[in-house]
């Protein structure tokens, strides 16, 4: 029941913490080597997953069920495994 609650309370915080996550993502040294072309591909690819984390609050399922992304890998914001949208 508290649970539920704070979902309610908070809840962007799948996204808030995707989006953090990224943000954290960008100025990490390993980028820092990265083309601008591949930066532009990294936002997209981790934007779009913040994208789907919005859409699942605004479907009413508040976050991905069991923690997994739309391609069935584990969401996480180290975004090691961030999936595909369908």
């Amino acid at each position: 029941m508290e649970a539920q609650a704070r979902k309610q309370d908070k809840p962007f915080s799948a996204a808030d913490v995707a989006f953090e996550g990224l943000k954290q993502a960008l100025v990490d040294p390993e980028r820092i080597e990265m083309t601008h072309r591949e930066i532009e591909d990294f936002v997209n690819v981790q934007g779009r997953e913040v994208l789907r984390l919005l859409a699942h609050v605004r479907r009413g399922s508040g976050t991905p069920s069991g923690g997994k992304s739309a391609g069935g890998k584990s969401a996480s914001p180290e975004f090691g495994g961030w999936g595909r949208l369908h």
